[in-house]
């Protein structure tokens, strides 16, 4: 059923229901604004034709923010107690290599590290890039992958160094 509205001293119209309950919903019309429909005789308030405000409208709530990756955390982590761990080993083999204290089997301590730092960085590059993948908050596992890709460039240049001494 249609509607005219008596909207600012003029009819106005004609308005479906859904149409009326959106003014009546938006506060363009009140429930004391006279309307006529066809059937009728003189114009009457809307409120006398059970006319009411259309319901809002259903908002979901907000998503919640995507989880943070465990594996990129981790991979995080051991990515900076890897890049620690190398600073101290330096030092170590600069004080020692400083006070002569350098034999075969420090030497040889020191190639078992690099080889054990190697393994590491791999296995945190691969959590890294895992964690990169399956999350859409990527500046974690990001910056785990580009701390152990650093380290595992620095433990290749590191062998790559030690063989080129020892030839």
């Amino acid at each position: 059923m249609n509607y005219h509205l008596a909207i600012q001293d003029g009819a106005q119209g004609p308005f479906s229901e859904q149409q009326v309950q959106t003014m009546l919903a938006s506060g363009t019309v009140t429930p004391q604004t006279l309307a006529w429909r066809e059937g009728e005789k003189n114009w009457q308030p809307l409120s006398t034709f059970g006319l009411e405000a259309a319901p809002a409208p259903l908002v979901p709530p907000a998503l919640p923010p995507p989880k943070q990756s465990a594996l990129g955390m981790v991979a995080l982590v051991f990515g900076i107690v890897g890049l620690l761990g190398w600073l101290v080993v330096f030092g170590v083999a600069g004080v020692a290599g400083l006070k002569g204290y350098a034999d075969e089997s420090f030497n040889t301590f020191l190639g078992l590290f690099v080889l054990a730092g190697l393994f590491c960085n791999l296995v945190m590059m691969v959590l890294s890039l895992v964690a990169l993948a399956g999350t859409t908050r990527r500046a974690v596992p990001l910056a785990a992958a580009l701390l152990n890709a650093l380290e595992l460039l620095g433990v290749i240049a590191l062998m790559v160094l030690g063989l080129m001494m020892r030839s």
